[in-house]
């Protein structure tokens, strides 16, 4: 059996406990087109940035077209600013937001044309991809009866209640002691594929809410391969999304 690769936190991560970071790609032609139709009609702010420079301005996004053909962003400083710096069309611009839910949001993009001196509009390449970087400990399961998502601990079965790039809590009929090594915990995600990795048991308790199990059992992974934490992170992230927490359909908060 191959065993998953160890990973130790720094001390200081253990202390102050930090929310773990979770980083996504978005690619797909319609939910980039959804995230700034939402920039587009929230006026959100946006802080565009010259990479490798401080020059930086607010500005908002006042036109977009996602015509394949034309494909451009239009965006706009506040009247009354001192204009836009005089960026040339091979310069790299960082776009940088962020949802009323503090999730955040970036894309690169360069000038279609350099604007004139004062100017308080500039019209930018359309993005490839844009980056959604959220916080979370983990997302629950909000119907783990109707939503089953199967968790097995060595012989054990058990359903996942709440998952994260920390740790997981599962529902079980097993009644674990706190500190057991779970040598290996697999979880069936849906969309994105088996989960693998140790973990040690922290609490347990009565399952209550859920009367086909018998104890719900908290547990914090020791260890994980890469490519399983980018698995368990993708997972999340589009959990979260879905509900709100990201650009969700239509809705880009």
């Amino acid at each position: 059996m191959n065993r998953p690769a160890r990973f130790a936190p720094p001390l200081l991560w253990r202390l102050f406990r930090r929310r773990p970071e979770i980083r996504e790609m978005i690619t797909g032609a319609e939910e980039i087109q959804e995230n700034l139709d939402w920039c587009l009609r929230r006026r959100v702010r946006i802080v565009l940035r010259r990479e490798g420079t401080g020059e930086e301005r607010d500005v908002v996004l006042a036109a977009v077209d996602h015509s394949p053909e034309r494909a451009f962003l239009l965006f706009r400083e506040e009247a009354g600013r001192p204009g836009l710096p005089a960026w040339k069309r091979r310069d790299l611009l960082a776009a940088e937001y962020a949802s009323p839910r503090g999730v955040r949001y970036r894309f690169q993009c360069q000038p279609l044309a350099a604007p004139a001196a004062g100017a308080h509009q500039l019209k930018a390449a359309y993005p490839a991809l844009i980056e959604r970087v959220l916080q979370a400990d983990s997302v629950r399961i909000q119907d783990p009866a109707a939503d089953p998502i199967p968790v097995s601990a060595g012989r054990d079965q058990g359903v996942v209640v709440d998952i994260g790039p920390r740790g997981i809590k599962f529902a079980s009929n097993r009644l674990f002691e706190a500190g057991t090594l779970l040598e290996e915990v697999r979880v069936d995600l849906p969309q994105v594929g088996p989960v693998r990795g140790a973990a040690v048991v922290k609490h347990i308790q009565p399952s209550r809410a859920l009367p086909m199990w018998r104890y719900l059992c908290g547990a914090e992974f020791t260890a994980m391969g890469p490519r399983d934490q980018r698995r368990l992170s993708r997972f999340v992230a589009r959990r979260l999304a879905r509900r709100g927490a990201g650009a969700g359909r239509g809705s880009g908060t």
